[in-house]
């Protein structure tokens, strides 16, 4: 872990309030983002599970726990989720033959849509009450927040991570900071949230996406 001899104070200037859900030991934190953007945005608790099989049906190479492409996860779900409790997440990961994605819900949450990485403009959804999604390479730091914040690392774990940004703020030397919510449960972090810095966005983001209205 990178040291410290005091705890980081981050001064919240926006914060967009998300409930922290936990994917278990499944490969789906794309659809965890997914749900909780286009859930927040509509107010309703959406289904990663429709967000999971809807990009699993469209994925051709997709085996069991490798992830998903976030590029077809935001087509597949382009018209929106249903609420969780029409289709709710299961701890293990759908067999061969597929089973048929479900019919006949209402569903919500707007298209998403993937953005460029300017964290400029990131800040400027989330004045608006967007939370942004984003892909980030994890790091030793990543894994266990200390008191809630992410400490820049350099060294990073094989592949990639999807997390929401719901806020920024700034620290007593005035680096900007990113609040992410967590699809690792409220045992991460501080209630599933933590602040990165700005370094680490830039450094480790290879993808972000959001609602553009």
């Amino acid at each position: 872990f990178a040291s410290r001899n005091r705890p980081i104070v981050i001064r919240a200037q926006v914060t967009i309030p998300m409930n922290p859900r936990d994917q278990g030991n499944r490969g789906s934190c794309v659809a965890f983002s997914l749900a909780g953007i286009k859930g927040n945005l509509s107010n309703h608790l959406l289904s990663p599970e429709y967000a999971y099989l809807a990009t699993v049906h469209r994925s051709p190479t997709w085996t069991p726990n490798a992830g998903l492409d976030v590029r077809i996860a935001i087509a597949a779900t382009a018209t929106g989720l249903p609420e969780d409790h029409h289709y709710p997440y299961q701890q293990n990961e759908p067999g061969h033959p597929l089973p048929p994605l479900p019919s006949g819900f209402t569903l919500h949450g707007p298209n998403l849509t993937l953005l460029a990485a300017d964290l400029d403009k990131i800040k400027q959804w989330l004045d608006l009450g967007r939370p942004v999604g984003v892909l980030v390479s994890t790091t030793q730091s990543f894994m266990c927040p200390i008191e809630g914040v992410v400490t820049f690392e350099t060294n990073v774990f094989p592949g990639r991570h999807a997390v929401v940004i719901v806020g920024y703020g700034h620290d007593d030397s005035g680096t900007a900071h990113y609040l992410i919510c967590n699809s690792w449960g409220v045992s991460w972090g501080v209630n599933g949230h933590a602040w990165v810095p700005h370094t680490y966005l830039t450094t480790h983001a290879s993808c972000i996406y959001g609602a553009d209205r």
